[in-house]
């Protein structure tokens, strides 16, 4: 089953753990879409978690976009 977990662009990430349950329940690997001030972007067929955590990293906490994994 699908699990979203949508992040305001002002919101503190998710924690690591919290992140990483969620990716349990589901076993069809993860996505991530992100809003700038212009355009929706995603990049989707995370197979492996520490690829998407890094990838979530970035995205949130580097650029502070407002994002949904």
């Amino acid at each position: 089953m699908c699990v979203i977990c949508y992040i305001p662009k002002e919101a503190k990430e998710p924690k690591k753990e919290d992140l990483l349950a969620m990716w349990n329940k589901n076993p069809h690997g993860a996505g991530i879409m992100w809003r700038t001030e212009n355009q929706v972007s995603f990049s989707k067929g995370y197979m492996d978690f520490n690829n998407f955590y890094r990838d979530f990293l970035i995205i949130k906490r580097d650029y502070n976009f407002e994002c949904a994994v």
